[in-house]
């Protein structure tokens, strides 16, 4: 239902995961995101991964897919990619929550089913989806 709610009459989707901290104890582990490079990064997607034809056609059903439990991050998005941008904003993202888990798997399937992948270096989410 999401994927039909989110992409329907998308011709071409890149998947895009932005990992940030979740929780305080990821301080250590978690690198620090650059938010600028995140944006840059799927731009330069959009450009490079698009089928020609598509472009042509004025990007009509091009989308982007965007995981990410970041409000932040999503705003960033939508103001620099505006329409095309799609992602879920009411998510659960406490991950000990068994509603944190199916948002997860959702977000998961969603991004596995991109036709391209823009993902974030240290999460094993985005080597899942990959």
């Amino acid at each position: 239902a999401e994927a039909r709610r989110l992409l329907n009459g998308a011709a071409f989707v890149i998947g895009v995961h932005v990992r940030s901290r979740m929780y305080p104890f990821e301080a250590t582990t978690v690198p620090d995101l650059s938010l600028q490079d995140a944006l840059d990064c799927t731009e330069n997607a959009l450009a490079a991964e698009v089928p020609p034809e598509l472009l042509t056609k004025g990007n009509i059903g091009v989308f982007i897919f965007l995981a990410s439990p970041s409000v932040e991050v999503k705003h960033a998005f939508s103001r620099r990619f505006g329409a095309r941008l799609r992602t879920r904003y009411a998510i659960e993202t406490d991950r000990l929550r068994p509603e944190g888990d199916l948002d997860a798997a959702v977000d998961l399937a969603l991004l596995a089913s991109s036709d391209a992948l823009v993902a974030s270096v240290h999460s094993t989410f985005s080597y899942v989806a990959h």
